[in-house]
């Protein structure tokens, strides 16, 4: 973080650092809901943080860390415990993930808006196992009955992660720069305006 004053560039509400921009699209994307939104920046560029403190003014929002997790089951449980799923077993297919998701969905209480599932780590679901989890993921908006929004973080671009045959629709997207990108900028505007 750069030494010039930094109080003026950090938000009261939600304690974040020159991200206003950030903030406001982020705010657009859980108001609005779009079927897939991609959050990407350099490692370090508060991506994670800037959403779990925006995230918490939300309902229906399961936040799911792909970086824990080794293999498909675990993902599953992960996003169906955090929508009230209480089923027995774990499903170990995308086919029972998504029964389970749509079940869970349809008994939920319809006021608390349309849900959102956010996966930190994104770039990991195409490593565990299974090729086709990113891309079910990415479409849970169309297999799901209640039309889930799925924001997907990762600090490598859309490019690498998409699948090569574009099979995946483009989403909406959020690119965190740096932040020495950021204290440049500072800097630069201070010293503008001392002028």
């Amino acid at each position: 973080v750069c030494s010039s004053d930094l109080s003026s560039g950090i938000n009261a509400e939600y304690g974040v650092l020159n991200r206003r921009e950030q903030i406001e699209t982020i705010e657009r994307l859980l108001q609005y809901r779009p079927p897939l939104s991609f959050v990407t920046g350099n490692p370090g560029s508060g991506k994670s943080f800037t959403l779990s403190r925006t995230l918490t003014k939300h309902e229906n929002v399961a936040v799911v860390d792909a970086r824990g997790i080794l293999k498909p089951a675990g993902f599953y449980y992960s996003v169906l415990s955090q929508f009230g799923w209480e089923g027995p077993n774990i499903p170990d297919s995308l086919a029972e993930f998504v029964r389970g998701l749509n079940s869970v969905l349809l008994t939920r209480n319809d006021s608390c808006g349309s849900p959102v599932l956010v996966v930190l780590g994104a770039e990991l679901l195409s490593g565990m196992g299974t090729s086709h989890l990113l891309c079910t993921v990415a479409r849970l908006g169309e297999l799901t009955a209640d039309k889930i929004s799925v924001i997907l973080v990762s600090s490598s671009p859309w490019q690498l992660l998409a699948p090569s045959d574009r099979t995946l629709p483009a989403p909406v997207t959020v690119h965190f720069p740096p932040y020495s990108f950021l204290c440049q900028l500072t800097r630069t505007n201070s010293f503008v305006r001392e002028s």
